[in-house]
């Protein structure tokens, strides 16, 4: 009996030995995954400054579109990395879905120094949006399309390429809107580059010489502006057609 008993206890003691390894492995790893950074991006090693991202146009984006034929778009996106230190760029989305069913394909991160000033500590190789310049504060991404939660955008100018970001993370402009931010505007070669009087083509014109014009005010396809020269010495305002459907008629100048 007493035999019986010492078995008895030493089969209980390699019990809760095996238990104490497993118990001890287990507590081991959640604690040695609970160190390791979530979802944190790893450096540029381009030494990228943020003022001059652009990536390599044969980089595609994991689960994106690209598009043979870049149109104008409905407008610009932009980010505001004053309260998102991070910008999320989405793949292949379920426009049915909402955001949070979504899980991002890349991102960008966004870093301020002592002086107010913005850069970047990592931005994917293919990035190459519309207008960027972060210490000016300025990055705009041309929008193609607007959801519930997404708006479709070019990630990269070079090649059309096409990703999706969270629309709450920053501020939508038409074209309409984004003119009026504009420092100037010149007219293409291609257009005819008369100005008239109200906004339609049998107004009468008017000659100005000018090197700019400075908008004021856009009415559909026509806009209303200050013609300058090139002291910025007011020549005269004036009707142009700015754009017919979707064929830009101008260029624009976001800093002169």
């Amino acid at each position: 009996k007493f035999l019986r008993m010492l078995n008895i206890y030493f089969k209980i003691k390699s019990i809760f030995k095996c238990l104490n390894y497993w118990t001890l492995l287990f507590f081991g790893t959640i604690i040695s995954l609970s160190m390791v950074p979530f979802n944190q991006p790893p450096v540029s090693q381009r030494g990228d400054s943020g003022r001059s991202i652009k990536g390599n146009s044969e980089l595609a984006l994991p689960l994106s579109e690209q598009i043979e034929d870049p149109e104008n778009g409905i407008g610009f996106f932009k980010p505001n990395f004053y309260e998102n230190p991070s910008l999320y760029f989405y793949g292949n989305v379920n426009l049915e879905k909402g955001l949070t069913e979504h899980l991002p394909m890349d991102s960008v991160v966004f870093t301020q120094n002592q002086f107010g000033e913005f850069s970047t500590s990592y931005a994917p190789p293919w990035l190459y949006p519309e207008h960027l310049k972060l210490d000016y504060g300025v990055l705009y991404f041309k929008v193609l399309g607007i959801g519930h939660d997404f708006l479709k955008v070019i990630a990269n100018k070079d090649n059309a390429q096409v990703s999706y970001l969270n629309k709450n993370q920053g501020e939508f402009f038409s074209w309409t809107e984004f003119l009026m931010t504009v420092n100037s505007v010149e007219l293409k070669e291609e257009n005819s580059g008369k100005v008239r009087l109200k906004p339609f083509e049998q107004a009468g014109e008017i000659a100005i010489e000018y090197a700019f014009i400075q908008p004021l005010i856009v009415n559909e396809e026509w806009l209303y502006g200050k013609f300058v020269d090139v002291q910025l010495k007011e020549k005269g305002k004036g009707w142009v057609r700015w754009r017919k459907g979707n064929k830009l008629y101008i260029n624009y100048s976001l800093f002169s």
